[in-house]
Parts: structure tokens; sequence; C-alpha cells
């Protein structure tokens, strides 16, 4: 059962992520705060698809939708970390558009929930309107961050954008969560197919 959508949306060669509100953020030994930074989305409504709930969603938070890519064949992440291609009978039972569907576990997760991942393009220009901030990066500097934990300045040091509507500091040390977190996770050959979007 899909009960989340997100999306890695473009823009201009990059990447956009959501900066997590200020009360999700956490302290490092060292006093500097870790950011989570998380692909555009959120939960599926009562009676919505998953392309309705994120169209939704990048409203809410960027304020302009998503014009999306066409995938091919969706795979799927376990939540042991194991990834499979969709057999032809699942691929008929799941939305069109999805790249990717995953399921988590931990304790804020609903058992047999999963989350789908569509990939496309912003269309308008997306600004924070419900989310403290929107950083923009490649794909490459998101999985530093997973391995090394790069700090704000550093990621906008290479290039990244940051969009604020709150001040966010520059020494905070970014980490993916949810589908970023997962991205990172895929095995080389999956992460070759989001590389190609």
């Amino acid at each position: 059962m899909i009960l989340g959508a997100s999306v890695l949306l473009r823009q201009e060669g990059r990447l956009l992520f959501e900066v997590q509100k200020p009360a999700k953020w956490t302290h490092a030994p060292g006093g500097e705060f870790i950011i989570g930074i998380g692909c555009i989305g959120g939960r599926v409504e009562l009676g919505e698809s998953a392309l309705e709930a994120l169209q939704r969603e990048a409203l809410e938070e960027i304020g302009c939708t998503v014009l999306l890519d066409t995938p091919g064949s969706p795979f799927f992440m376990g939540p042991d970390g194991s990834v499979r291609m969709l057999d032809p009978r699942e691929t008929r039972e799941v939305e069109e558009g999805i790249l990717f569907l995953w399921e988590g576990s931990g304790p804020d997760l609903i058992k047999g929930g999963q989350v789908a991942v569509f990939s496309g393009t912003a269309q308008g220009h997306p600004r924070p309107v419900g989310l403290p901030a929107i950083i923009g990066l490649d794909l490459e500097t998101l999985f530093e961050c997973r391995a090394c934990g790069l700090t704000v300045g550093e990621v906008l040091d290479r290039g990244a954008i940051l969009m604020e509507r709150q001040a966010v500091p520059r020494n905070a040390r970014l980490a993916p969560v949810d589908t970023a977190k997962v991205v990172v996770a895929l095995p080389e050959e999956f992460k070759r197919r989001v590389r190609r979007r």
C-alpha cells in the first residue's frame, strides 16, 4: 500500500531537496546542527493517488507543480535494503510514472507502507513556501553528504544553491533523510538508473 509520494526533482542541472524544519534539527557531538535534507513530497491522503499527492505536496512546499519523466520499468527497495525489478504482474498494479517504490522499517513507519518515487522537472519557479529552505545540488554531492556529512557552506562552495525562508546555519552538517537516504543507499546499478534521469 502506497502511503507516501516523493520526487527526484531537477531544476537547472541540480536536484532540489527540502530542508527539514528546525524542530527536527539535531546536534552533532561538536555542537553544530545536523539538518536532514529530503525529496519534495509527503503523505498520500485518503482518496488521492500517489501522483495527486505529489502534485499537492509540491504546490504546498515549493509553489509549483512537477512535469514527470517517463521512467521505464520501476524497481522496488525493501526494508532490508534489497533491490529488485518489479515483475510484469506487479508493474500492472503500479501507478504510471513511478520510478521506484521503497518500503522502510523503523518506529515511525507503518509496516508494509511504501513510498512512490517519481522523477521530473519543476514547472515554474520553485521557492520555499511551506519549508524553511530548499537546497539544490547534484547527485554526487548528495552521495558525499551521506559519506562525510558535508556542511551547508561546503555544498554551496561546490555550486549548490540555497533558497531560504528561514536562515540555515552554514556550519550545519547535511544528512539525507527518507527518499534521499534511500537513493544514496541504492546499489550501483540502480544508482545508474537514477543518474540517467
